[in-house]
């Protein structure tokens, strides 16, 4: 994650890449880019008369983020027949080539500035010779003095200490935004706002943040789909700022309830911590985000609703839970929590709820069903993104399976175990319970608990699979055989006869 030098992708490979992506983008629907168009058109169209005005174009366009420049330009093409006003049909037919032909300009504009500014800081010699420094801070950050433990993580950290490994693995520097900036600043910044500090400057007792979430307005046709505007580029947030105001207040709740100072407070956020505007250093960043949640203090989910009534993961969040980077980010929290020996991950998710803020902490469940690189096609932006998803997700796989290997157990309860049984058609998964009153499903290999039922204290004392491994059957102290679903926990029933406990099913 805190790779100091820039990669070292050669020309001709990058461009291999890039042409690959666009080869493999899936093409908008040019019916559905004039659906958009359309409705573009009649919110332009203020005075309802079918035709856009000068100043109708103009006013509007400004809004959307378009500089003055353009302006006189746009509208010249777009008048086709010349007759100082705008029909729906030339809208339609001039609008998407316009935008396409801006929005190349204005990404090599940016491009260049994003060049010149990284060219410049690594010029520094404080820069250069921050390269232990980094290093030294993402071990401080991991919390944990068993650093075989994470031995993949502590490797993507060790680049930053040798630049040869750096180049190699092609990982971006870890950069955060300070609370106060982010909160000051009024919007989600973007990677050329350069409101960003080096990960150095968090210290030993600073807390990071990652902001795990899904944008609003990926693309013109998913934007103008969700009533927004379309700004010409793609952005996290909706025009009103709304993300950004439910994160300033839910990180202000969780920076209170973990008795952290606000001062010491440190956001990560995609859309600042990656580099934009740089091919080569947007990868790099995609690359290291598993170092960049290894260090963070906890997870913030900012959902733009109210979670399903008795939702308890993450998986179980509409759109969140279906798409593949969102599920690496939560499994990434998911495995550190367990390495850091944590219950339950350090998962937030903030929504609003009748107009006030609500925040509480989600788990996370590890099935093949929810695995990132599973996610349906509809739910990644870009397919090529699929084999780094895999390959981040088998890395934190064996992360787990190392784990479990050293503790030299698969699971661990509140008391005493009194009875164990393997799934009957998948040998990695098993069911254990005793005097705790819990019932855990866990993957023995990896240690990761797929299910946990509650007993409320009730002691257990015999658990069993039936054939198709559909219901769990579990005999406990007061003399009962309650009957549970296995893939979602739900009591089927109770079978009671027994004067005593039922010591095996």
């Amino acid at each position: 994650a805190p790779s100091p030098a820039p990669p070292t992708a050669q020309p001709q490979a990058v461009a291999e890449v890039q042409r690959a992506r666009v080869a493999s983008t899936p093409k908008v629907d040019i019916q559905t880019m004039d659906a958009a168009n359309t409705r573009e058109f009649e919110e332009l169209d203020l005075d309802k008369d079918g035709v856009l005005s000068q100043s109708e174009l103009f006013d509007g366009m400004r809004q959307r983020g378009w500089h003055e420049g353009e302006l006189q330009g746009l509208f010249e093409r777009l008048d086709a027949n010349k007759d100082g006003k705008i029909s729906l049909d030339e809208y339609l037919s001039g609008m998407s080539e316009a935008e396409t032909e801006a929005q190349a300009r204005k990404a090599k504009d940016m491009q260049e500035a994003a060049e010149k500014w990284w060219s410049d800081r690594e010029a520094t010699p404080e820069w250069r010779d921050g390269r232990d420094a980094r290093y030294r801070a993402g071990m401080v950050h991991l919390g944990m003095q068993r650093h075989e433990n994470i031995k993949a993580l502590k490797e993507q950290w060790d680049s930053a200490a040798h630049e040869g490994d750096c180049a190699e693995q092609e990982l971006a520097p870890m950069m955060v935004v300070p609370f106060s900036a982010f909160k000051e600043f009024g919007r989600l910044p973007r990677s050329s706002d350069r409101i960003t500090v080096p990960f150095t400057e968090v210290g030993v007792d600073g807390h990071i943040v990652f902001c795990s979430h899904n944008w609003k307005r990926g693309d013109k046709v998913q934007c103008m789909n969700n009533g927004h505007v379309w700004e010409q580029s793609a952005h996290p947030d909706d025009e009103m700022a709304t993300k950004h105001q439910l994160m300033c207040e839910s990180l202000q709740w969780l920076a209170k309830e973990k008795g952290w100072g606000v001062g010491k407070l440190f956001i990560w956020l995609d859309f600042c911590g990656i580099e934009q505007d740089v091919f080569e250093r947007k990868t790099a960043g995609i690359k290291s985000l598993r170092g960049y949640v290894a260090v963070c203090d906890a997870v913030l989910v900012p959902y733009p609703e109210p979670p399903a009534e008795g939702a308890m993961t993450v998986a179980e969040l509409k759109t969140y839970g279906e798409r593949g980077w969102t599920r690496l980010e939560a499994m990434a929290a998911y495995v550190m929590g367990l390495l850091k020996g944590q219950e339950t991950p350090e998962v937030w998710v903030a929504w609003v709820e009748r107009g006030s803020m609500r925040c509480r902490q989600f788990d996370y469940s590890l099935d093949e069903e929810h695995l990132p690189s599973g996610c349906s096609k509809e739910h990644l932006k870009d397919e090529l993104d699929r084999e780094e998803l895999r390959k981040h997700q088998q890395t934190l796989l064996g992360e787990m399976k190392g784990y479990v290997k050293r503790r030299g157990y698969a699971t661990k309860h509140g008391n005493w175990v009194n009875c164990v049984a393997f799934h009957p058609r998948n040998a990695d998964v098993l069911a254990s319970a005793g005097q705790d009153g819990v019932i855990k499903l866990v993957k023995h290999s990896t240690g990761a608990t797929l299910r946990e039922i509650s007993l409320a204290g009730r002691e257990v004392l015999s658990i069993a699979f039936n054939r198709d491994s559909s219901l769990l059957a579990s005999g406990n102290s007061r003399g009962e055989v309650v009957l549970w679903n296995v893939e979602t926990g739900e009591r089927k029933g109770t079978l009671r006869g027994h004067s005593r406990a039922v010591s095996c099913v």
